[in-house]
């Protein structure tokens, strides 16, 4: 009897300004252990001429595009995905971020035994400051749509090995004027069409937290957060009170950061904000305690 072909997989890379670090990241891809069939696409987003990766992308035998202008790093995956609509799952890895050997192999693998699973999350090495950490430690992230539109749970899409089937069912679009909550929308959209995740304890990325990424840029996160809620959860078929939870979340977090950094400017400016939305800053209270009841981050 023969055997069923592995899946396939496609990996989107965006690039920009990315040429210091890529090779590290195709590395990683070319040292995979899976033994399907894995296509490699690197695109260039704007990056002007002194500053392109395609010599690296070529060497290390991946495909290459450019785009001439710089569209973002959302609209960059959807446009990357867009050109792989036959292969059976997507990934998508950042320029500065790797993966273990295994990744590939283990989440096809945890994907084609829980045929139910839409998406597989594996947890992560976080890299900063020349110190490593696990990602999730004790905790684990939350897959499901109630803790997702509350805040989100997962970091990096480099984490995430997507099934195609669930993917075309999405129809994203890249309307996201601000950077950093992209990755966030695609969780969301992924469980509002019913979408089901399974997590791999098990670190298989190298995550670099540097002062470059976008969440420490916190005003432009907020904005590009804010304008999920305004404009994507209605969308998404998230209600008015599904938005006003997040905003009682937001709320309790300022209130939090505003204490360990003694910052009262801060903490009056969000104990304005629960006063005046009791309720949902007290849902949002009740949101927290059960993560760690649960042991949800």
């Amino acid at each position: 009897m023969s055997r069923s072909p592995a899946p396939s997989v496609a990996v989107i890379i965006p690039l920009y300004y990315g040429r210091d670090l890529v090779g590290e990241a195709l590395r990683s891809v070319r040292e995979q252990d899976y033994g399907g069939p894995v296509s490699v696409l690197a695109i260039e987003d704007g990056t002007p001429e002194p500053y392109r990766s395609e010599q690296i992308v070529r060497e290390y035998g991946a495909d290459y595009l450019r785009q001439e202008s710089n569209c973002g790093v959302f609209a960059t995956r959807l446009a990357g995905a867009g050109r792989f609509p036959h292969a059976d799952y997507l990934a998508f890895l950042d320029q500065d971020d790797q993966w273990a050997p295994a990744f590939l192999r283990r989440l096809v693998q945890e994907l084609e035994i829980r045929g139910s699973a839409d998406f597989a999350v594996a947890n992560a090495w976080v890299l900063a400051g020349g110190s490593q950490q696990t990602l999730y430690g004790s905790r684990r992230p939350s897959l499901l749509l109630e803790d997702l539109k509350v805040a989100n749970q997962i970091v990096s899409p480099s984490q995430a090995l997507i099934r195609q089937s669930a993917w075309a069912h999405l129809n994203l679009v890249a309307d996201l004027p601000w950077p950093g909550a992209d990755d966030w929308v695609l969780w969301l959209a992924l469980t509002a069409h019913g979408g089901r995740g399974s997590y791999v304890e098990e670190p298989l990325v190298t995550w670099r937290d540097h002062p470059a990424g976008s969440h420490h840029a916190r005003e432009t996160m907020r904005k590009s957060e804010e304008y999920v809620v305004r404009q994507w959860f209605p969308r998404l078929g998230l209600t008015a009170g599904d938005q006003r939870l997040y905003h009682g979340r937001a709320t309790l977090d300022a209130l939090w950061s505003a204490w360990r950094t003694r910052s009262w400017r801060d903490g009056l400016s969000a104990g304005w904000a629960a006063a005046h939305h009791p309720g949902a800053f007290w849902r949002a209270v009740r949101f927290r305690w059960r993560h760690r009841r649960e042991g949800i981050i």
